[in-house]
């Protein structure tokens, strides 16, 4: 069904994927126009697992869950609730019902029904939940999900245009926080060695640092945070792999830690104004990061977000009265999205959705709009309002800005500034025995004063293709294979943001997700980029068949990741996995092979049965594509060991071997097709400044 129709309050638009009411269209996942144009063509029709697998997923087997939680999408989306339906019921153990009937419209109709559905006849908004306090536990509702379409470009209004130095000490600051009044910057600095972090307190108007906690042994101190009445300070305490939660008065004195094994890098902790204390965590080993809130009186701590899969809910911000929770929650690296969670009434509002990597923001002090870094390189400062998605740049710049943090009073707002200098370094692994340690090895191939990353080598060993932001924008780079004669070939330039690129079997081509989570090809002689997937594909991960032909890139357009095949000539993609999947490559006799999504283990599909089976049973995955195929076998990193460790596993073996000890900061990584050269990125430098913003 193509045509629009109206159901209830809403109108829906199946062509575009969107749906309207109150005169205001919202964006909605193909998915869930597909479920819902399911149940529209079965009013009233009780629709059992095979029905809806058979129509709204095309045949493709899913999951109970997978069912369960888009049909508990497409609720949220409607406004509707389980207990209470008005659009679907839940019939037990048979399936799901609609219990209104669509009205069928043309696109004249369609429109002034849009125009003629006001507020007063819409249903009336009921919390998602009351909101406990004490001790109950909070539990986060179904979500209301507000998909806000993405303005076409935001309007300038400067604001914040000077920048200011706080600090220039040698080594880096980071963490900064504002006290209570706004005069002074607490933050975190590392001597240039960068060990045992130190919690710092500066006048915002001048004067020297002054050290608040000092190191205890090889402990260090992360993203410290003073309470509001100023009475207490809070930080995270990292011995070795070690986090513990800790506070104590301002003077250091009186610790003590209700929380250990507080897990993510810094916690990110802030204080509300009832005096609790909220911070990100993971809920399991490697699972995904929530946000938590410890009520220091009794040592509670209450789960406040649902994390859902992936990285999770990882960033957030506090309003300045503590009733909203802006949060980011990123399933995979190109995909950010923002919620706002009234922590009174539980409605969680999905306001904006971001395609890069985006965890920094602030509120202002009436809590009505949010100050973010918008762009991949973190130079662009801009305002979002939270309730009409209006966007405004309020500051362009050079610097790369992290960790904005509001003055009071909307006076200023303090950043870090960070200067990252990676480079590419090869190494010949026949020179290296095994359990050999990388640290401090290798020969720099490719080297500036900016970020390097990602070698990849074409497979007539001749060029070396890498991403780089010399320019300012990462752009895809190639060389010689000695890193000599580097020149940019791709020329987005700031228009989308390339995350993972593949070569062609001809070696004159290079494959690329971008940041609109498309795959487009790049033709190294013309420079020129082509549009391979339609819109809408959610693709990540190209890799090109060993026939040149095709590629395969992973999807989550069936609501989990699976593997995609796309003919180079043209037609639609077509899924060939079905038990999951998230990155792929092929093997040296053409053999597919995968990872799942935040699941150990490698797999292999058979071509002609299409039959899915486990190779490695016990490698670990991340967010990132973390292992290379070889002719003699598969390299994989191991994160679990500090410092990680390069695995390898011979074909026709099931035991894999543990090689080096490597420096990698990205973990992705090189091995050229005969084993013997490594290619990796290394940190060299690293500056960090804490600045304000007037």
């Amino acid at each position: 069904m193509q045509a629009p129709y109206q159901i209830g309050d809403w109108i829906i638009y199946p062509a575009r994927n969107r749906m309207a009411r109150n005169g205001a269209e919202i964006a909605v996942e193909p998915r869930i126009i597909d479920l819902l144009n399911c149940f529209i063509a079965h009013p009233g029709e009780v629709l059992d697992r095979d029905m809806l697998i058979a129509e709204a997923w095309a045949g493709v087997i899913v999951s109970e869950t997978t069912i369960n939680h888009t049909v508990g999408v497409l609720r949220r989306t409607l406004g509707d609730k389980a207990r209470d339906p008005r659009y679907i019921e839940t019939v037990a153990k048979k399936g799901y019902r609609l219990l209104l009937r669509p009205v069928a419209l043309d696109a004249e109709e369609a429109g002034q029904k849009t125009l003629q559905v006001s507020a007063s006849t819409a249903p009336e908004k009921r919390p998602a939940f009351a909101y406990l306090v004490g001790a109950m536990a909070i539990t986060v509702a179904a979500f209301v999900l507000w998909r806000v379409a993405l303005p076409a470009a935001p309007i300038v209004e400067a604001a914040f245009t000077n920048l200011r130095p706080v600090t220039s000490d040698a080594g880096q600051e980071f963490s900064p926080t504002s006290g209570p009044a706004g005069q002074y910057a607490y933050y975190s600095h590392t001597s240039p060695d960068g060990l045992n972090a130190e919690i710092f307190r500066k006048p915002l108007g001048g004067g020297a640092g002054v050290r608040l906690l000092a190191p205890d042994g090889d402990d260090g101190q992360y993203s410290g945070a003073i309470s509001r009445d100023g009475k207490r300070f809070a930080y995270a305490r990292y011995a070795g792999d070690q986090c513990s939660l800790t506070i104590s008065d301002v003077d250091g004195s009186n610790s003590y830690s209700p929380v250990e094994g507080c897990g993510a890098y810094g916690a990110q902790l802030t204080w509300s104004p009832g005096g609790d204390l909220f911070f990100v965590n993971s809920s399991r080993p490697r699972g995904p990061q929530k946000i938590f809130r410890l009520s220091p009186s009794d040592g509670e701590v209450t789960e406040v977000t649902p994390g859902g899969t992936g990285v999770g809910d990882y960033s957030y911000a506090l309003s300045g009265d503590g009733r909203k929770l802006a949060y980011m929650n990123t399933t995979h690296w190109n995909h950010s999205d923002l919620h706002v969670l009234d922590l009174v009434s539980g409605e969680d509002k999905l306001v904006f959705q971001f395609t890069v990597w985006t965890s920094d923001f602030t509120f202002d002090e009436k809590g009505e709009n949010l100050y973010f870094l918008a762009d991949a390189n973190r130079h662009t400062l801009e305002r979002l309002n939270i309730e009409t998605g209006k966007r405004s740049v309020v500051r362009r710049g050079t610097q790369s800005l992290r960790e904005p943090e509001m003055l009071p009073g909307d006076e200023g707002i303090l950043a870090s500034q960070t200067n990252w200098d990676m480079n590419i370094f090869s190494v010949d692994l026949a020179s290296k025995t095994p359990t050999s340690t990388l640290i401090g090895d290798g020969t720099r191939l490719v080297f500036s004063t900016r970020a390097d990353v990602q070698p990849r080598l074409s497979p007539d060993g001749k060029t070396l293709a890498f991403l780089s932001d010399r320019t300012g924008q990462m752009e895809i780079w190639v060389s010689d294979v000695e890193g000599h004669n580097a020149r940019q070939i791709s020329r987005l330039d700031g228009a989308l943001s390339v995350h993972i690129f593949d070569w062609g079997v001809d070696s004159a081509t290079l494959f690329y997700d971008a940041s609109d989570d498309r795959i487009y090809s790049l033709d190294l002689m013309t420079g020129d980029s082509t549009v391979l997937t339609p819109e809408g594909m959610r693709a990540s991960n190209p890799e090109a068949s060993p026939d040149g032909k095709s590629i395969v890139f992973t999807s989550a357009k069936s609501g989990t990741w699976q593997i995609y095949k796309q003919n180079l000539e043209g037609g639609a993609p077509s899924q060939i996995t079905k038990g999951g999947a998230f990155s792929a490559a092929f093997g040296p006799d053409g053999t597919l092979y995968f990872t799942k999504y935040y699941r150990d283990g490698l797999w292999q599909r058979d071509s002609a049965t299409g039959e899915e089976t486990q190779r490695i049973a016990n490698m670990t995955t991340g967010p990132f594509r973390q292992w290379e195929l070889t002719e003699q076998g598969v390299y994989f990193i191991n994160p679990e060991k500090h410092p990680a460790r390069l695995m390898f596993l011979p074909w026709g073996t099931r035991t894999a071997t543990e090689l080096y000890a490597i420096p990698f900061q990205d973990f992705t990584f090189e091995v050229s097709a005969d084993g013997k050269t490594l290619l990796f990125s290394r940190e060299e430098n690293h500056t960090s400044d804490i600045v304000l913003l007037e």
